[in-house]
């Protein structure tokens, strides 16, 4: 019996493969540099020691983490030549990331120059420690910074369109400072282009959004259709002669004009809360939130979710209100839409009475009958 084949991956492009091996050596180098801040992390501790002993304890720190920087040194170093390799042999990478590239190994020299090696005064040692600390923060920040926004696509697409992912959360082990995460988001809300998703930077989250335009405009298409289905469904009901209780018995005719009119004037107000809302957004936004006004389709789209479940909402209004308020008005019905969820719980507590008499009338009638 031949051999079952292979299951093979999707042929991937000479530059996609590059950018995934050019990206893989830069989050190495990250992590190298996050081991050498850890050093450091303990020659800063020894250097505040006080007392007679403390340059000692700082000399002793020194020499301790010597052979953890030699180490880190000849593997930075071997990922900053591999690096460049990739960058020689393509030159739109290069282009995008050739200052990068650069920028760190200027960093990474300054480091291997000034390690502190244990020898040096007292007052050299605090400085060399301090430099180094921000030349291995930047190296840090400028890896991440490049990393970033791939790893984070990655993420979006497993998550449903509208869903919020937590980028401090998620990117605190790359990015330990909250101060460079917080300047990472910015920058992204500055780049659009780079993220599948809206970028939130005060609140730390970044929404999904599809890269597809037609399913980006199915979000408005499934709005309209939750919001406009009730009037048909009215029209039935009320072809086939049904009724809404009122107070418990008797029963009162579902009248059609009545009910569409009072289902518009639940959805009239409801949708003006909604506006008031997007306008609110707009005017307190100093762009680091979604463009409710500016944008309506994309925010469509990303507060599908809600928007649906809240149309969802004023179809069980519809019926609440036809059962509890048997004279209805224009005035009534918005002022109830426009504070649904403020009479939701007083329609259901309504409902729960009303079809409790209901039910205990059925009963007795089946009782009778009995």
């Amino acid at each position: 019996m031949p051999a079952a084949s292979a299951v093979m991956a999707p042929e991937l492009s000479p530059i996609k493969l590059d950018f995934d091996r050019l990206l893989g050596l830069i989050r190495q180098v990250r992590a190298e540099c996050q081991n050498l801040q850890r050093s450091l992390e303990t020659m800063k501790c020894a250097a505040a020691v006080a007392g007679p002993d403390a340059a000692r304890a700082m000399v002793a720190a020194c020499l301790a983490n010597s052979k953890i920087f030699e180490k880190n040194r000849t593997d930075i170093e071997g990922l900053l030549r591999s690096i460049h390799e990739v960058l020689d042999s393509n030159p739109e990478l290069l282009s995008e990331f050739g200052d990068a590239a650069t920028e760190i190994q200027n960093r990474w020299d300054r480091i291997a120059f000034n390690w502190p090696a244990g020898t040096e005064s007292t007052e050299d040692l605090k400085g060399r420690i301090a430099t180094g600390d921000l030349d291995l923060s930047s190296i840090v920040y400028s890896c991440a910074l490049r990393t970033i926004p791939d790893r984070l696509n990655k993420l979006l697409r497993e998550l449903p369109v509208g869903k919020a992912l937590d980028f401090h959360r998620t990117f605190v082990d790359e990015l330990p400072s909250q101060e460079q995460r917080q300047n990472v988001l910015e920058y992204l809300d500055r780049q659009p282009k780079l993220v599948e998703g809206i970028v939130d930077p005060k609140a730390g989250q970044i929404f999904r959004v599809s890269q597809n335009p037609w399913r980006r405009r199915l979000s408005l298409v499934y709005f309209l259709i939750a919001l406009g289905l009730p009037v048909p469904l009215v029209w039935i009901y009320s072809r086939l002669g049904g009724w809404f209780p009122n107070q418990g018995l008797p029963g009162v005719q579902a009248d059609f004009t009545k009910l569409t009119m009072a289902y518009l004037a639940l959805a009239l107000g409801s949708l003006a809360h909604m506006a008031i809302v997007a306008l609110k957004q707009v005017r307190t936004s100093d762009r680091q939130n979604v463009m409710a006004l500016e944008d309506w389709m994309l925010w469509f789209h990303v507060k599908e979710t809600p928007i649906v479940t809240g149309v969802l909402t004023l179809w069980f209004a519809l019926v609440a209100y036809a059962i509890t308020i048997p004279t209805s008005q224009w005035t009534t019905g918005f002022f109830v839409g426009y504070s649904l969820d403020s009479f939701v719980d007083l329609f259901l507590q309504r409902f729960e009475t009303t079809a409790s008499k209901v039910t205990e009338t059925i009963k007795g009638q089946l009782l009778l009958a009995a």
